[in-house]
């Protein structure tokens, strides 16, 4: 735009112009406004102006500094690039670190409506006192308790502690002990009598407390683990137990290991496994947080934490109605991802879609039927709600009638999503409502996480998923929050393999 003179007794204008290094010749036009507006110009009677650039760049001067300066450039944003890169896995890597350490605490904190610490991170060199309620034990009324103890998974050169019997406080039992230097770990069980009698020893698995800042490290131990898939055992009739094996004269001693504590005692009146409950143990499955991480993941189009969740999960909404031709808006999207089976819940998923469309929510799906008849009934209703597709969404809905852990729950959680499930196996284990369990999310060290519902009946769905909506439509502040609540929950291998090593040191005994 060009600038009246403030010379007086002139009518100048100009305009200031930078003048490119390798140009030679200057051109220009005048016009009572921007090119897409003018009405008149003065082009020199079509000729344009033009005035000739002195001391212009030779064109191979001009190159080589051109050539520079896109260098330079291109070396800026690589230096910009990598610098994000590496202040991206320097947060990954502290979240995880965060993440581990909280689930640590979390592990031993689940365990104090029985026993706990003072204090709770227990120091070498350091005295700490042990805690006991044994009403919740097989040594609940027993007129007196003794601590039998150690360290280093029993190993410690000193050997076990001396009996002591433990003192009554506030309704709780306790005994002092020092902790030695070279400690990594506590062990200790509890007995009715000084010489014996009915132990508490976690079901043969003994309580284990992890010792910091000791000048011992726990060794690393050597596993070869056979593992097998036992959620056909649900399924399948004829299921034989083979006692003993052996392998070059090497006997090999069996436990088995189970992906749900809930699971595991739903199936424990199988014949197969009845006899042998001592050694049937419930672990969670886990998920891999580097390849289930919203921080990191190249799918979605904009990374997200729990720290800014709300703003992630609406940029993939919007990029999942706009790739799939969906109605666009703000509305609660509920998803179903699963295999197309009587085990899944069918008819719960049929129910679940019809209520949300009523509700006024969008419906996400994505699964298969190995029954070509069940294929096709989902086929025909994708094709009368034309809205049946996949992305991350608002809830995660799995009906199943009975899930040994499930992984879908856990993924959805990873991402910020609302699990609404049925209460059976891992579900059970790893949903807790946030209207109903919150003691038993307590006891688990953690906070309710969702909507679950019990019967295998539409009401049932009704229930959970109704809530779940409302609070999506009435309460956007909450749902918000209960979104980054879950996000923060660690459902990856960092429990299972703690509740693994336990496992494994307990086989070591027989």
């Amino acid at each position: 735009m060009l600038v009246k003179s403030k010379e007086k007794g002139a009518d100048w204008w100009y305009a200031e112009v930078t003048v490119p290094d390798q140009a030679v010749v200057l051109d220009w036009v005048f016009a009572d406004g921007p090119p897409q507006n003018a009405s008149y110009y003065d082009n020199n009677k079509r000729e344009d102006f033009h005035a000739v650039v002195p001391k212009a760049v030779p064109d191979e001067l001009y190159w080589v500094e051109e050539e520079l300066r896109i260098y330079q450039k291109l070396q800026e944003e690589r230096r910009l690039k990598e610098e994000a890169l590496r202040a991206k896995a320097e947060k990954t890597a502290r979240m995880k670190a965060e993440t581990k350490e909280k689930t640590l605490k979390t592990f031993l904190l689940s365990q104090m409506h029985i026993v706990y610490t003072d204090p709770v991170d227990v120091q070498a060199g350091e005295d700490v006192t042990v805690y006991y309620n044994p009403s919740n034990t097989v040594l609940n009324g027993k007129p007196e308790v003794w601590f039998r103890g150690s360290f280093n998974r029993w190993t410690h050169r000193r050997g076990p502690l001396p009996l002591r019997k433990c003192f009554l406080l506030r309704m709780v039992l306790m005994s002092r002990q020092l902790v030695p230097l070279d400690a990594y770990m506590m062990d200790f069980v509890f007995s009715e009598r000084e010489d014996g009698g009915i132990f508490d020893n976690k079901t043969g698995m003994d309580y284990h407390v992890p010792v910091f800042g000791g000048i011992a490290r726990e060794p690393p131990m050597h596993i070869v683990h056979i593992a097998v898939e036992m959620a056909p055992i649900a399924k399948v009739k004829d299921f034989h137990y083979a006692k003993s094996y052996s392998w070059e004269g090497v006997e090999i001693k069996v436990w088995y290991g189970k992906v749900s504590n809930t699971y595991s005692k739903e199936v424990a009146g199988n014949p197969a496994i009845a006899p042998h409950l001592y050694k049937f143990h419930g672990i969670l499955n886990g998920i891999d947080p580097d390849i289930w991480d919203p921080f990191n993941d190249k799918f979605i189009p904009v990374s997200y934490t729990s720290e800014n969740v709300v703003e992630g999960k609406r940029a993939a909404k919007e990029a999942l109605q706009d790739r799939l031709h969906i109605k666009k808006g703000d509305f609660p999207i509920v998803g179903i991802i699963t295999r197309l089976t009587h085990q899944k819940g069918i008819h719960l998923i049929k129910h679940a879609v019809w209520r949300t469309v009523e509700r006024g929510g969008q419906v996400v799906l994505l699964g298969s039927a190995p029954d070509p008849r069940i294929q096709q009934e989902f086929v025909d209703l994708a094709n009368q709600l034309h809205n049946m597709h996949h992305d991350r969404a608002d809830l995660i809905l799995v009906p199943s009638i009975f899930e040994p852990c499930g992984l879908t729950q856990l993924v959805a959680m990873r991402y910020g999503s609302i699990p609404v499930v049925r209460k059976t196996g891992g579900l059970y284990d790893t949903v807790f409502d946030v209207d109903h369990d919150v003691d038993r999310a307590k006891a688990q060290g953690l906070e309710p996480n969702g909507f679950n519902f019990e019967g295998a009946d539409s009401a049932g769905v009704d229930y959970a998923l109704n809530r779940a909506i409302s609070s999506w439509y009435d309460a956007k502040e909450w749902f918000d929050t209960l979104r980054k609540r879950v996000m923060e929950q660690d459902w990856s291998w960092n429990r299972p393999a703690l509740e693994y090593m336990e496992l494994y040191h307990a086989a070591r005994k027989y």
